[in-house]
């Protein structure tokens, strides 16, 4: 979110378009698993879909959270921006992962 802040605000600079820029905090409840399109925890963390393994995860990472059977709410930080007069929320860190096929590296440079 940060990041994401810091690049706005030096993107208003060249884009008349950008106005205000925020953090907003607050809690959300997240999907554990099975949730439309992936964007649930087990994809985030990329763990198994069990309760007790995202818990252990979110814990391990020192990420206070409160798991239940299908889901977990969380205090998280994302941002508000206005562009061109539209109102958007972003949350930059909220995202699935998936595994791809590594390549064999020395094969790759012959």
């Amino acid at each position: 979110a940060s990041l994401m802040i810091a690049l706005l605000t030096e993107s208003k600079t060249y884009n008349a378009g950008i106005g205000a820029i925020q953090y907003v905090y607050g809690t959300m409840t997240i999907p554990n698993y099975y949730a439309s399109g992936n964007y649930d925890l087990q994809h985030w963390l990329s763990v198994s879909a069990n309760s007790s393994v995202i818990s252990q995860a979110l814990s391990s990472g020192g990420i206070p959270s409160t798991v239940y059977y299908w889901d977990t709410n969380m205090d998280r930080v994302w941002v508000k921006a206005t562009i061109n007069g539209t109102e958007y929320m972003f949350d930059p860190a909220f995202k699935k992962y998936g595994d791809t096929t590594g390549i064999d590296v020395k094969s790759a440079m012959l």
